[in-house]
């Protein structure tokens, strides 16, 4: 995984929930970056989008971005920032080795 820690991820939406989703993170207290990949010879993402539901996806159902890796740099404390249209969710884990 080169100079990055890495842990699979899966963020679920809840279905009521039609709009976009934006992810992003970084370190507490620091500007140490999150990021996020599928592929680890790719160059990481800076954030995750997930679309607005389609007009013909099923409401009954949550909507999820799977398969995706949460990588920091190194150990430490750091947090999720997760945005809708109508509400910001942040979530603080810790990386270790």
């Amino acid at each position: 995984m080169g100079r990055w820690l890495g842990f699979m991820t899966r963020f679920i939406v809840y279905k009521r929930y039609a709009g976009p989703v934006l992810i992003r993170g970084g370190a507490l207290g620091g500007p140490t970056p999150v990021r996020f990949g599928v592929d680890l010879d790719l160059t990481p993402w800076p954030e995750l989008q997930l679309w607005p539901r389609g007009p013909k996806e099923a409401a009954d159902y949550p909507r999820d971005l799977l398969g995706h890796a949460t990588l920091v740099p190194r150990p430490g404390c750091y947090a999720w920032q997760i945005d809708g249209l109508d509400f910001t969710q942040v979530i603080v884990f810790e990386a270790i080795r």
